[in-house]
């Protein structure tokens, strides 16, 4: 099976059932070139673990994953995503106020971009040369080439932003602004927010129905 699936880790101090998984990732058409028997990477505390299910069933369940290793990322990481060959990974590594960047074939952290403080989201732009990160601290999304450049023209929304849901229909992405209790939905593509919409209060990463009709969105400050 060549999906790989992408897991957002909750702080410390948040439980498991705030990690999301993005619908599509989860089981991803596209080619991956990495070894078939890696389905996801977690991130838990300061490193990945690299989990391996070979063969895979559809109805594959991390109970399912067996740990291959672990990778040092630094301090706190969230949301992973792939490049589309699935041969590198870039972990939002909020502890350390940077992206790390992971070899998905050799398994090692091979370099780091600062960002903005605390960065919980980071996802590949669909031109195949950028990065859009979001940053807990200082609200908004922002845009990086992959090689580590900040290339300006900022989505601000406040402090409080989170990690990305997605992608949806196009190249739509659920945003949840924690101090904001609202929920933007951002265009990776166009690198622009298209709506917002209130939500309950502290609003955690969300999840969508896989056709993006409906938006479920966890609130930590009203259980």
């Amino acid at each position: 099976m060549d999906a790989v699936a992408r897991l957002a880790s909750a702080p410390p101090d948040r439980t498991a059932a705030s990690r999301m998984i993005s619908p599509r990732a989860v089981h991803d058409p596209r080619p991956r070139h990495v070894h078939p028997a890696v389905l996801a990477f977690l991130a838990a505390g300061g490193s990945l673990a690299l989990l391996g299910c070979d063969p895979a069933p559809p109805d594959t369940t991390l109970d399912d994953f067996t740990v291959v290793t672990s990778i040092d990322v630094g301090l706190n990481p969230h949301q992973i995503s792939f490049s589309d060959d699935g041969r590198t990974a870039w972990v939002a590594t909020a502890g350390e106020d940077r992206i790390t960047v992971v070899d998905a074939e050799t398994f090692e952290a091979v370099g780091t971009i600062a960002t903005p403080p605390t960065p919980l989201g980071v996802i590949p732009i669909p031109n195949g040369q950028d990065l859009a990160v979001t940053s807990l601290s200082d609200g908004g999304v922002f845009r990086f080439t992959r090689q580590g450049s900040r290339l300006g023209g900022d989505r601000l929304t406040g402090v409080g932003s989170s990690s990305l849901m997605g992608p949806l229909a196009g190249e739509l992405y659920l945003l949840p602004v924690e101090q904001a209790d609202s929920m933007y939905v951002f265009d990776a593509a166009r690198f622009t927010f298209t709506a917002a919409y209130p939500t309950g209060a502290r609003p955690f990463p969300a999840s969508a129905t896989s056709d993006a009709r409906l938006a479920f969105i966890p609130s930590y400050a009203d259980g």
